[in-house]
């Protein structure tokens, strides 16, 4: 039972960690005439696409490939893609939250 907890705790450190920086970034990317509609729409449309069809993805995997970690693999792959954007975000420190459009643009 401890255990159990223990894991619990260590899966919500990590995703409150990842949660608190998600919320910030997005209302750094979008100008404040949109932001909620960007905000929306991004947060939804990635836990649609990604989220949602994880479960069928990682099923096809281990059922062709006939190996039970072939999912952890595909995790792997799409931590590494996701890195490719968080590497070209801009740095917004200084810029006034309704030009940040303004300073995407003329990236």
């Amino acid at each position: 039972m401890l255990n159990a907890i223990l894991g619990q705790a260590l899966i919500a450190v990590f995703l409150t960690l990842t949660a608190s920086v998600v919320a910030v970034v997005q209302c750094e990317l979008f100008p404040t005439q949109v932001r909620y509609t960007g905000a929306a729409l991004g947060y939804n449309l990635g836990y649609m696409l990604f989220g949602g069809t994880a479960p069928f993805v990682a099923q096809y995997l281990v059922v062709h490939t006939h190996a039970p970690l072939a999912p952890a693999f595909y995790m792997s792959a799409v931590g590494l893609l996701v890195l490719v954007p968080i590497v070209l975000l801009p740095e917004t420190a200084g810029t006034r939250m309704s030009r940040t459009h303004a300073h995407f643009s003329s990236r």
